[in-house]
């Protein structure tokens, strides 16, 4: 079984994998990993345009506090401080890497361009919303 999310404009993307990020957007070039166990998309069946890897985002603030009586330093991400807050969720371009055989994060910076997908019912089970943005625009 293959995992596919179509765009707002009618196109097939197909899902590689998943990568969980915290405290925010995962670095160009992240490792993908299976969508669920077992999850495997033969890259050579696909055009490169078409995978995509479904991305949730754990909102944190880096606060850093200094003990007035040691001098030390402390450092610790607050969860509901800040903008964005909670998860948030999209869809990246994803590559394929022959020489580790894994898929990983296009190595650009992306940021959301002008379409969403529907995602795939069975995905919901990961707190996946119904539609997400997909970050395809270079920044």
């Amino acid at each position: 079984m293959i995992y596919e999310a179509s765009t707002n404009q009618g196109e097939s993307l197909i899902l590689v994998g998943y990568v969980h990020s915290f405290p925010r957007h995962p670095e160009p070039g992240t490792v993908v990993d299976a969508l669920v166990e077992g999850y495997e998309v033969s890259p050579t069946d696909y055009a490169p345009e078409r995978l995509y890897a479904l991305v949730s985002v754990d909102w944190a603030t880096k606060v850093t506090s200094i003990d007035a009586d040691t001098g030390r330093s402390s450092t610790s991400y607050l969860r509901g401080f800040g903008t964005p807050d909670g998860v948030t969720w999209y869809l990246s371009p994803a590559m394929f890497d022959a020489a580790t055989g894994r898929f990983h994060l296009n190595n650009g910076r992306l940021a959301r361009g002008h379409r969403d997908a529907r995602l795939p019912s069975d995905l919901v089970g990961l707190g996946a919303p119904d539609v997400v943005p997909i970050h395809d625009f270079p920044v």
